[in-house]
């Protein structure tokens, strides 16, 4: 048939695992891109490329940073973060821990945020600018800046020997996504 689009995919791994084996394969190589970027902090008109490798380092840090913070499987961790580098960041470091990602859009009614939050019993909560206002958010776990983890565009140095192993399985939940209601 003209649309054969099949592959194989290798269901025993995570969605972490996928990204570390692509980063072994290709490392140089263009992972994200982001036009009219906010990387560290620094609004920029221009387009970001971040290669593999730089991402890993910056997932490796975070999820470093989120383990030390008792961070593990069964713990769900809030993101309030435009689609960015730093939301895959986001979502990839958590992955490697076991982690639940649960994504909150910084637009959403208070009410629905702080529902939302208290409804899935968050761990900790990661927000991509230091911008945002958390103060009306009821909320009284750790609130984390991602900036402090992007300021600076060269990747964190990271040798294999400091590379987290994956605690996530294929059968951990990945993410909670609360919807409207309507769908």
């Amino acid at each position: 048939s003209w649309n054969n689009t099949a592959v194989q995919f290798p269901q025993h791994l995570s969605v972490d695992q996928l990204f570390d084996k692509q980063v072994q394969e290709c490392p140089d190589r263009v992972a994200l891109v982001e036009v009219g970027s906010n990387w560290g902090g620094k609004r920029d008109t221009g387009e970001l490329s971040v290669s593999y490798c730089h991402v890993l380092g910056y997932v490796q840090k975070l999820a470093m940073f989120l383990k030390i913070k008792n961070i593990k499987t069964g713990s769900i961790v809030g993101v309030i973060a435009n689609r960015s580098v730093e939301m895959v960041v986001s979502f990839l470091a958590v992955f490697k821990l076991g982690a639940t990602y649960l994504p909150i859009d910084k637009d959403y009614p208070l009410n629905r945020i702080n529902y939302m939050i208290k409804d899935s019993n968050l761990a900790i909560l990661l927000v991509q600018n230091s911008d945002i206002d958390t103060s009306h958010i009821d909320f009284t776990g750790e609130v984390i800046s991602l900036d402090k983890f992007t300021k600076k565009r060269k990747s964190p140095e990271i040798s294999t020997g400091d590379l987290l192993d994956s605690d996530a399985t294929p059968h951990h939940i990945a993410y909670i996504m609360y919807t409207s209601g309507s769908t």
